[in-house]
C-alpha cells in the first residue's frame, strides 16, 4: 500500500459491511465454511438454492426476483459461471439494465466472417464453410449474387463444375441490369476476389503477403460500410483485422501454416465481446467469474450454479512450444493448482455475501442435462438438511403455478396470463387470389408432379410460391454421391455408339479424382476416405455394367442430361432425362439413373403404377399418344427396373398399371387438383383431410410425402408424422 501511495495511486479504505446476523443461514454457511461447524439451516431465505427446468426458466426466476426489490438492484451482485444472453433477456424484458456478460466468441456475427474466409482457402475444399460464408447476414456479397452462388453450391458441391460458372453468368447479367458496365465489372472482380477458394495446403501453408491481402480487403471492407450498417461491430472487425494484420507483419515468415493461422484466429478474437451486448448502468453488478468478487456486497446470485471448475483451456502450442516455455520459465498451471484456485473461488463468493446468498442451478442447458457443481456437493451437508426445505431449495417452476411465491425474503406476485390457442393443423388452406392467377400457364416436371400427386398444398409453396424449407443444406451421403455418379455418366458415355465396357471403367476411373474435386468437395474432406474409396471402386464398375446391359439390348446412345418438352394435354411439360438412348429401329427410350442403398423403393413405385417420373420420360420421349420406354439403372445394385415388357429392364415388376397407364392417372389427377388450386383451395394431404371435396382421384396421396418434407411447419402436421 505504501508503494502505491508514493507512487501517487489514492488509496482509500473500503467501506465495511456488517457481518451476516448470528443465528441466520447466511451466518450457519459462513461458519461451516470457516470452520468446520456443522448446523442446520432453518430456511429464514439469505441462503436459497433454486432448482429450474432450463436455463430459460432459471432466467425468468431470477428476472422476477431482482425486480421485486424496492431498491432496484442495488448491493445485488450476480456471479456469472457462463453466458448471461439468457438472463439479460429476461432482465430487459421488465426494463431492467443487462448485465452484458455474453461469452466472447469466435462465432459472434460478423466475426464468423473473419474466420471463414481463412477456412475457404485451404485445400482441400470445405464446401460447407463456403456456404456458411455466402449466407451470412453480414456478408461482401449482396445477398441476391450470394444466393446464385449457394444455389450453385448446393447444387454441385465445389467450384470446378458447370453450376458455379453458370452462377457468375447471372450474377454478371443482374449487375449490368443494375449499374453502369464499368462499375458492374469492378464490382464482380471485387466479389470474385471473396471466393478464390482450395488454393493452400494447410500443412505448407498460405504466403503471408495472401494472408495480409485478405486482412487489408476485410478491413477496407469493413470500414467502408462501417457508419451506415452495424456501425459498432464493423468498428470491431476493423481492429481485429489490423491486428491480425500486425501480428502476420512481425512474423517475417513466407508462408503460415494452417495451425498456425488457426492460433492467431483465435487470440484475435477471443477476448472480443459482441458489441451489441454491453453492459447498462444500473443498481446491480455482475462479475464474469467467482474469482473476481473481492469484497462483500449486500445479495450475491450465483448464476448458472451447474458447472464446476475452469475449463481446460484450449491448447495452441506443440509440445516443442511448451518444450520452450518451460525452458523460458513459463510453466503452464497445473491442474492440482487449477483445483485449488478454483475452490478458493467458489469459498469466496460464498464468505462475501451478507444478507442473502442464492445459488440458481439449470437442470438443463441446451437440451442436455446439467452436472451438479462440485462446491454443491461440499455444501450438501447443509442445503440436504430437512428443516425448511421448502424455503432452501425452491423449484423455479412454483412461479408458474402459483400466485404468489415467496423467494429469498422477498414475495413475488404473478398475474396469470390468457391462455392463447396456437394454431392447429389446417388440411384445407383458401388461397389469395394472386396466387390463384400464378397456378395458370405453367410448366410441370416430374418432380413438380410428384410434389403435386403426394401433396398439394407442398406443390404450392415449392413450385408456383417458390418457397424452400430450412433444410436446404449441401447434398450430402447418398444424394451427394448420386449426383457425382450422373456427373461421372456424363463425362463418360458419348452420344453414338455404346462403348466397350472396358473402357468405359477405364474412363470412368481416369476422370473421377477430377470429377469428385469440381464437384463432390465434400468427399475429400477428413473423415470421409472410407466413403470415397467405396465411391471410386464402384462406380466405374457401374458405369460398365450400364454400357454391358445397352450394349447387350442394341441400343445407341443419343444423349445424357437430355433437356426434352412437349405438351401433356392442358399444360406444358418439361424434364432433363439422364440417359436417352435409340433401339436398333430408331425408337427413343429413358434411363433414369439411382445411386440408392436399396432397390425397396423403386420396386414398390413400379408395383404399385406411381413410378411417376419413369411415366413423365416416357410421355416427354414418346410419340402418337404412347410413351417411350424408360427404366430405373439402380447402380449400385447393377439392375435395370422397369414394368412387364420392357426392352430396358433386367428385372421386370409386376405392376398395377404400365407406365402408360400411370402417365394417365397422373394427368387425371392433375387436372382435378389443378382445379381445386384455380378455385382457390389448397390441401395439405399428409393430414388426412379434404374428404367433402369429393375429389376424383386415381393415385392416393405419398405415404411418406410429410417424412422428407421441408414445409411441414406451415401445415403445422404434428411432429411424430413428419419424424425421420
Amino acid at each position: 500500500m505504501s508503494a502505491l501511495r508514493s507512487a501517487g495511486v489514492p488509496v482509500h479504505p473500503v467501506e465495511a459491511v456488517p457481518c451476516p446476523a448470528a443465528g441466520t443461514d447466511l451466518a450457519i454457511l459462513q461458519r461451516f465454511l470457516s470452520d468446520g461447524h456443522r448446523e442446520c439451516l432453518r430456511g429464514d431465505g439469505t441462503v436459497v438454492e433454486i432448482e429450474a427446468g432450463t436455463a430459460l426458466l432459471a432466467a425468468e426466476c431470477v428476472a422476477e426476483w431482482v425486480a421485486s426489490d424496492p431498491d432496484a438492484g442495488r448491493g445485488t451482485v450476480v456471479v456469472s459461471d457462463g453466458d448471461t444472453a439468457l438472463l439479460d433477456q429476461a432482465l430487459a424484458r421488465r426494463g431492467l439494465p443487462v448485465l452484458g456478460l455474453s461469452a466472447p466468441s469466435p462465432l459472434r456475427s460478423g466475426f464468423q466472417v473473419i474466420a471463414l474466409c481463412f477456412a475457404v482457402v485451404w485445400k482441400p475444399l470445405d464446401p460447407e464453410k463456403l456456404l456458411e460464408f455466402l449466407t451470412l447476414p453480414l456478408s461482401p456479397i449482396a445477398p441476391w449474387a450470394a444466393g446464385h452462388l449457394a444455389a450453385a453450391l448446393r447444387e454441385e458441391p465445389g467450384t470446378g463444375g458447370a453450376a458455379w460458372p453458370r452462377a457468375w453468368a447471372l450474377i454478371e447479367a443482374g449487375l449490368r441490369e443494375r449499374m453502369e458496365a464499368d462499375e458492374g465489372r469492378e464490382l464482380l472482380e471485387e466479389w470474385q476476389s471473396w471466393v478464390q477458394v482450395g488454393r493452400f495446403e494447410r500443412v505448407s501453408g498460405v504466403p503471408t503477403d495472401i494472408a495480409l491481402a485478405i486482412c487489408r480487403r476485410l478491413a477496407g471492407w469493413a470500414a467502408a460500410a462501417s457508419e451506415v450498417e452495424h456501425g459498432p461491430l464493423r468498428r470491431s472487425l476493423v481492429e481485429v483485422t489490423r491486428s491480425l494484420e500486425a501480428a502476420l507483419a512481425m512474423l517475417g515468415q513466407a508462408t503460415v501454416a494452417g495451425r498456425q493461422m488457426d492460433q492467431m484466429l483465435f487470440q484475435a478474437i477471443e477476448d472480443l465481446s459482441d458489441s451489441a451486448r454491453c453492459a447498462e448502468v444500473g443498481g446491480i453488478r455482475a462479475v464474469a467469474d467467482p474469482g473476481a468478487l473481492w469484497r462483500p456486497a449486500s445479495r450475491v446470485v450465483w448464476w448458472r450454479f451447474a458447472r464446476g471448475g475452469s475449463r481446460p483451456a484450449p491448447c495452441h502450442w506443440d509440445e516443442a512450444e511448451l518444450a520452450a516455455l518451460a525452458a523460458s520459465g513459463c510453466r503452464p498451471e497445473s491442474p492440482v493448482e487449477a483445483a485449488r484456485r478454483d475452490e478458493m473461488h467458489w469459498r469466496s463468493v460464498a464468505l462475501h455475501a451478507r444478507q442473502a446468498l442464492l445459488f440458481v442451478r439449470p437442470e438443463t442447458e441446451c437440451g442436455d442435462e446439467t452436472a451438479r457443481h462440485p462446491f454443491a456437493h461440499q455444501l450438501a451437508p447443509l442445503l440436504t438438511t430437512q428443516v425448511g426445505q421448502q424455503a432452501i431449495r425452491v423449484p423455479a417452476e412454483r412461479l408458474l403455478a402459483r400466485r404468489h411465491v415467496r423467494i429469498a425474503g422477498r414475495m413475488i406476485t404473478r398475474a396469470a396470463a390468457d391462455v392463447v390457442a396456437l394454431p392447429k393443423a389446417q388440411a384445407v388452406w383458401e388461397l389469395p387470389r394472386a396466387l390463384v392467377a400464378r397456378t395458370r400457364g405453367r410448366c410441370e416436371s416430374a418432380t413438380s408432379l410428384e410434389d403435386m400427386i403426394g401433396c398439394q398444398f407442398r406443390w404450392l409453396l415449392r413450385h408456383v410460391v417458390g418457397l424452400r424449407g430450412s433444410r436446404a443444406g449441401l447434398p450430402d451421403g447418398e444424394r451427394l454421391l448420386g449426383n457425382l455418379a450422373h456427373e461421372l455418366a456424363r463425362a463418360v458415355l458419348d452420344p453414338g455408339t455404346i462403348p466397350d465396357p472396358d473402357s468405359v471403367r477405364a474412363r470412368a476411373r481416369a476422370e473421377f479424382d477430377g470429377l469428385v474435386e469440381r464437384t463432390a468437395a465434400p468427399l475429400l474432406l477428413p473423415g470421409r476416405a472410407a466413403e470415397l474409396a467405396h465411391a471410386r471402386q464402384r462406380m466405374p464398375e457401374a458405369l460398365a455394367a450400364l454400357a454391358a446391359h445397352l450394349q447387350s439390348r442394341g441400343m445407341a446412345i443419343e444423349g445424357t442430361e437430355v433437356d426434352c418438352a412437349g405438351d401433356a394435354g392442358g399444360f406444358r411439360l418439361v424434364g432433363r432425362v439422364d440417359v436417352v438412348v435409340r433401339d436398333p429401329a430408331g425408337g427413343r427410350a429413358a434411363v433414369d439413373l439411382k445411386w440408392s442403398r436399396s432397390a425397396a423403393r423403386r420396386r414398390i413405385e413400379l408395383a404399385e403404377g406411381r413410378a411417376i417420373q419413369l411415366a413423365t420420360y416416357g410421355r416427354l420421349l414418346g410419340s402418337a399418344g404412347r410413351g417411350a420406354p424408360s427404366a430405373y439403372f439402380l447402380l449400385r445394385q447393377r439392375i435395370a427396373l422397369s414394368t412387364s415388357g420392357s426392352p430396358l429392364a433386367t428385372e421386370e415388376v409386376a405392376a398395377l398399371r404400365d407406365l402408360d397407364g400411370t402417365w394417365e392417372a397422373v394427368a387425371a389427377d392433375w387436372r382435378a387438383l389443378i382445379g381445386l388450386a384455380r378455385h382457390g383451395i389448397g390441401l395439405a394431404s399428409g393430414l388426412g383431410g379434404g374428404a367433402d371435396l369429393a375429389l376424383d382421384r386415381v393415385l392416393a396421396g405419398d405415404r411418406d410425402a410429410c417424412v422428407s418434407c421441408d414445409l411441414s411447419r406451415l401445415c403445422r402436421i404434428p411432429s411424430k408424422r413428419t419424424a425421420a
